[in-house]
């Protein structure tokens, strides 16, 4: 379960015990009031999070492909092979970051209008 799912969850739950509690009128205000501040702080934190992580992707990407630049300067028939696993296993760290940077921007998608609305 994702972060985001898992505080979701937890906000839920916090607010179906506070809600089954038999609190006056004002106070059930105040405390609705106090979970919609605390969800929509925990979805802006999730969201820089979100962010950052989808940075830190790229710039390790742009590392990456620094490294990659290797390829122009060799040739097909290389004394040490050993070079090709290591331009393969370049390629796969790039895939991996480019999977786990799109993991971290699909979850600012995932947020929900609402709270989107909220936060801006």
């Amino acid at each position: 379960m994702s972060a985001l799912a898992e505080s979701a969850n937890l906000i839920a739950r916090i607010s179906n015990v506070l809600t089954e509690i038999d609190l006056n009128c004002e106070c059930r205000s105040r405390v609705r009031d106090a979970i919609a501040r605390f969800e929509t702080l925990e979805d802006t934190r999730q969201a820089h999070h979100a962010l950052a992580q989808a940075r830190n992707h790229r710039h390790r990407i742009g590392a990456l492909m620094v490294l990659l630049a290797e390829l122009d300067e060799i040739g097909w028939n290389e004394a040490d092979s050993s070079i090709y696993l290591e331009l393969s296993d370049l390629f796969e760290d790039i895939a991996t970051a480019a999977r786990e940077g799109a993991a971290a921007t699909r979850q600012l998608h995932r947020r929900t209008p609402l709270r989107r609305k909220r936060a801006e």
